[in-house]
């Protein structure tokens, strides 16, 4: 596809954005303050405290590798430089990595436990690997090494980012015509890049052995990138992982607020044509005829009624026609008539019922018009995705750590009932970038690494009032909230559907995009975002992996255990395991 605008080397950005190394002392256990929070497991990491500083100062390169990707936009599975821009961040970290995986897609692996942080990044020092085997000489239990998965995706949208916009102001709008990050896609990279900084020194405060696996995954928007990374040489990559875990932004809410829930969180998604086809001829004789274009125009009614009177109405999914194309020539019936458009529902039993129903209806209506019906489910270039089901003792493991960790961080994001807005808190950062000095001096940041302010206030802005689709993860929740279900569709529910998994949206409302906040919807031309919600996330991601292998994993037992099942399961339109008890 032809460039119209300037292309900036995406190397010669890398160089400008090229990482400095954290300070050691962030990543001494006992470094840093508390900050709370139930079972965060603080000390993992050096204290809350120090987690937050180090994201703080980590927020201009944040904002300088965002915006070198937003710039650079490319489809899926065509992610070159975007991949090459990520592994060379990484080479920068020392953080080995697989490449190519699905096609673009990179799989940075990071060894941590005791005795991981001795200059050869990465890897174990051969004191750690003496000490594991003496343990095992001498019949001391030792615990078996933990993985865990966090996923960004990294492809763009076919969408033309218009001029004017607030990327445009800043001078980092889309230099590829016709292609776009309109969905956040490079704020999840860039998000995940900085959890691997921040995670790289504090890999030896883990209290057990094991590996963080950064998945840079391409390919989200249709090409079903996650479930060719989970399948390249047949899974061997993600050998022990027992945990996957992803985020996205979500520009409707605003920062400091992250939404998940225990069981089905996004739809399934397919999408479909169907062809009628009949014998055209001159449209002045219809009786010689087979007209395709009344069988079509009937359809589109036919199928509204798979929903409003099939699907129980207490479960949800959408049938829309999106496009209707007939003939060209106004005196002539053509010999075909195609409509298509997208099915989605909450259940895979439900998405394969309809399925078959509507290739039954179109067959159906189309017979009793002399046509015939084929329906073509693009399996080849847009796989179904199955709905996105987070299991229960993940999803609760995100919403702890998040809360302890934006506690008195991050502004809270929606004013208690009765009050008019939030409180005084933010994050350094924010003051940093909003005061226009574009300089970050401390860990992580360096004087070329400043940037402009991305146009928020000093101060946060007054909290919205929480939407009635949310409500308190738990009753004392600040920043964490369990949100109704939503349409869209994630190719993360491939990760999902292999291990235990949660997927979570966390709020990034651009206070200074179209109309003076919220900026455009997803998968629009207008989107943008709050930048000062990515150290934010490349916190949560560190503090999610921390947490993990703090607790040892997943694993509850008993009733807990039997609950968390039940509940994934039966939002996935599964049995319930506790059902027969």
């Amino acid at each position: 596809m032809a460039a119209a605008r300037p292309l900036v080397p995406l190397m010669m950005l890398l160089l400008l954005a090229a990482p400095a190394a954290l300070a050691s002392a962030a990543g001494k256990p006992g470094a840093g303050g508390g900050g709370g929070g139930g079972d965060f497991a603080a000390a993992a990491l050096g204290g809350l405290a120090a987690l937050r500083a180090d994201a703080d100062a980590l927020a201009p390169w944040l904002v300088v590798t965002r915006r070198a990707l937003h710039r650079t936009p490319e489809l899926m599975f065509r992610e070159h430089n975007t991949s090459a821009y990520i592994r060379a961040a990484l080479d920068a970290m020392g953080i080995p990595y697989a490449w190519p995986v699905a096609r673009t897609g990179v799989l940075a692996r990071l060894e941590v436990g005791p005795g991981t942080d001795d200059g050869a990044r990465g890897g174990q020092t051969a004191a750690a690997a003496a000490k594991h085997a003496n343990a095992s000489a001498t019949g001391e239990a030792s615990p078996p090494p933990l993985v865990v998965i966090l996923r960004s995706d990294i492809d763009a949208l076919p969408i033309d980012e218009p001029a004017g916009g607030v990327a445009d102001a800043g001078g980092y709008r889309s230099a590829n015509e016709g292609v776009m990050h309109a969905c956040g896609h490079d704020a999840h990279a860039a998000m995940l890049l900085g959890a691997a900084r921040l995670l790289r020194d504090r890999r030896a405060s883990f209290p057990r052995p094991g590996a963080v696996l950064f998945a840079f995954q391409p390919a989200e928007e249709g090409g079903a990138g996650a479930d060719e990374m989970l399948r390249h040489e047949g899974g061997r990559l993600f050998d022990g992982a027992g945990a996957a875990f992803g985020v996205h932004v979500w520009p409707t809410v605003p920062r400091g607020a992250l939404l998940t829930r225990t069981g089905t969180l996004m739809a399934g998604a397919l999408s479909w044509d169907v062809a009628v086809r009949g014998r055209g001829g001159h449209a002045a004789m219809p009786h010689l005829n087979v007209d395709p274009v009344v069988p079509a125009a009937a359809l589109v009614g036919a199928l509204q009624a798979l929903v409003s009177r099939e699907m129980s109405p207490l479960g949800s999914a959408v049938l829309s026609v999106t496009t209707l194309r007939a003939g060209t020539v106004n005196n002539v019936t053509p010999d075909e008539a195609r409509l298509g458009g997208t099915l989605r529902a909450l259940t895979h039993a439900d998405m394969e019922r309809l399925r078959r129903r509507v290739g039954e209806v179109a067959a159906a209506v189309a017979a009793a018009h002399g046509c015939t019906a084929e329906v073509d489910w693009h399996e080849g270039d847009h796989p179904y995705y199955p709905p996105t089901v987070n299991d229960g003792r993940a999803a609760a493991l995100v919403a702890g750590a998040a809360e302890a960790l934006m506690d008195g961080w991050v502004a809270r994001p929606f004013a208690p009932e009765g009050e008019a807005g939030a409180g005084a808190e933010g994050t350094a950062a924010e003051t940093a970038t909003a005061s226009g000095s574009g300089k970050g001096k401390g860990k992580g940041g360096d004087e070329e690494d400043g940037v402009g302010a991305p146009g928020s206030p000093s101060s946060p802005s007054p909290a919205m009032a929480m939407p009635a689709t949310l409500s308190p993860y738990t009753p004392s929740s600040k920043h964490t909230f369990e949100t109704e279900p939503v349409m869209p569709a994630e190719d993360f529910s491939f990760f999902a559907r292999a291990l235990p998994s949660a997927f979570s949206f966390l709020g990034a409302a651009d206070p200074s995009g179209p109309g003076g906040g919220g900026g455009g919807l997803l998968h629009n031309p207008l989107f943008s975002l709050d930048e000062r919600v990515l150290p934010v996330g490349a916190a949560i991601h560190a503090a999610v992996a921390a947490e993990y292998f703090a607790r040892g994993g997943l694993e509850v037992t008993g009733a807990a255990a039997a609950a968390a099942d039940c509940s994934s399961a039966a939002a996935g339109g599964g049995a319930c395991p506790a059902a027969a008890a």
